[in-house]
């Protein structure tokens, strides 16, 4: 039933595609996004790093999510030892990003590909990342799926983690007190 679910969710995404990619045409009209931006999200331009250091894959959708990431990635980048791989889905975030990670080469920035299998398993089979955290708490059906196979997809063991930084008060006075799921 699982696997059923994913493969309906990349159908549905697959056939939002078009609809997806005029809104970027709009937004290049508008000048609110470079050309080489908007192939982005379809698995275009994947990063490529100087060192060969175990990859970090962090999430973050919009400008809150990202902030609430930012002092993770600075411990990232006072321990110096991966490569991160950022992905967010805004325009907003997206700047605010690149602004951080700006003098940081074994930092690198895209917009978040599509959560349809068919954009994401050639990214993640490329970038091989030691673990995934994903700083929101709606769940990517096609990455989940895509993690099914591990062994050959990605010729080790990847950790997704749903990271969730921020609860309201009252969450917390219920006991909410997980930080995030482990996969």
């Amino acid at each position: 039933v699982y696997r059923l679910l994913c493969c309906l969710c990349s159908v549905i995404h697959t056939l939002l595609l078009p609809y997806c990619m005029l809104l970027h045409i709009k937004r290049l009209r508008l000048h609110k996004q470079s050309l080489k931006r908007v192939l982005e999200p379809l698995g275009f331009s994947l990063p490529s790093f100087k060192e060969n250091r175990p990859l970090i894959w962090i999430h973050a959708v919009s400008i809150g999510e990202f902030k609430s990431a930012e002092k993770l990635i600075d411990r990232l980048i006072e321990n110096n030892k991966h490569n991160l791989f950022i992905t967010t889905t805004t325009v907003t975030s997206s700047l605010l990003c690149q602004k951080k990670i700006a003098n940081h080469e074994h930092i690198m920035h895209r917009f978040y590909p599509y959560d349809i299998g068919w954009v994401l398993k050639p990214i993640l089979k490329a970038l091989k990342p030691q673990s995934v955290w994903i700083m929101e708490t709606e769940i990517w059906m096609s990455f989940q799926a895509s993690r099914g196979a591990n062994a050959t997809l990605f010729l080790g063991v990847v950790i997704a983690v749903w990271v969730a930084a921020r609860f309201a008060s009252v969450s917390m006075d219920k006991g909410a007190n997980a930080v995030g799921k482990v996969i």
